[in-house]
This record gives C-alpha cells, structure tokens and sequence, in this order.
C-alpha cells in the first residue's frame, strides 16, 4: 500500500512540474531603439549595404537587455514594415503597422525628413531562442529629428 501511495505521489508531482514546464510566461517589454542616419543624406541609414527602404539600429530591450534591429520599411505595404531585434537569447520578427505620421514645417521636399514623427503598432509573428513561438502586441512610436530616428516601443511578449 506505501509503495503504491509513494508511486502515485510521485506520478502527481511529475505532472505538475511537467504543467509548469509549458506554461506560457507572459513579459512586459520597453524598447528604446536608435536608428541613426548618414549626415547629409537624408532617407539613408548606417546599415551597410542597405539603401533607403532599409534602417537599423540599436538599444535596449527591457528585460532583456541590448538588442540591435533591422527594419524593412514598406515591405508589406505602404504601411507596413518587419522589423527584427536581435537579442543574445534571441531574435523577435516584428510585423509593423504604420499610422499618424505627422511633420510640421517643410518636411517632405526630400522624402521623409526632421523633424516628423509616426504611431507604430507591433505584432509578434516569429522568433528564434528563447522567443520562438513567442506571440505579443506593442504600441509606440518613432521620432525623427536631425539625422537620426529614435524608437518607442512597450506591451508584453508571451513566451513558450
């Protein structure tokens, strides 16, 4: 009787941890990304090789510390772009949605130009390490002023 209570509480114990395992952790995320752009040329980032449609950067990507990050602009239409941020767990793939851009002043004569700024809305769709299969939703910003964009980004990645 002890050996079959002892082996059922052990097949008890061996289910929760095996529960646990899986579960989904939910992680709220800030991004703080900057994307500078080569002086006197406007539109072209740092990225080497990369032209206009095309810019990167670096942050950090709270909790999980310093990212760098490509972001395909219009990709997937006129309002849409992927972006990854490469962390040392990791990489996230973005699809991001791009609403109220707003530039004061004479913006525009060279395409997209300081000072401007515009709503993005980030959906997870991919990952690699610790962020496969990893799903989340994030609402920021990016600013634009002198040569350079500057990136916001917060909500919460659910991890697998």
């Amino acid at each position: 009787m002890r050996r079959l209570l002892l082996v059922g509480g052990l097949l008890a114990l061996s289910l929760v941890f095996a529960s646990q395992a899986v579960a989904a952790t939910t992680v709220s995320v800030s991004m703080t990304l900057a994307e500078p752009l080569k002086a006197g040329t406007p539109g072209n980032s740092v990225c080497p090789d990369i032209g206009i449609a095309v810019n990167c950067g670096s942050g950090e990507v709270l909790p999980f510390g310093h990212a760098t990050e490509e972001v395909n602009i219009g990709v997937c239409g006129e309002i849409c772009n992927i972006r990854e941020i490469d962390l040392a767990q990791g990489s996230i793939t973005l699809l991001e949605t791009v609403t109220n851009f707003s530039c004061p002043g004479v913006c525009g004569s060279h395409s997209f130009g300081p000072p401007g700024s515009i709503s993005i809305a980030d959906v997870v769709i991919g990952g690699t390490g610790l962020f496969a299969g990893a799903t989340g939703n994030l609402t920021g910003a990016v600013g634009v002023g002198g040569w350079g964009g500057h990136v916001t980004l917060t909500g919460t990645i659910t991890l697998y």
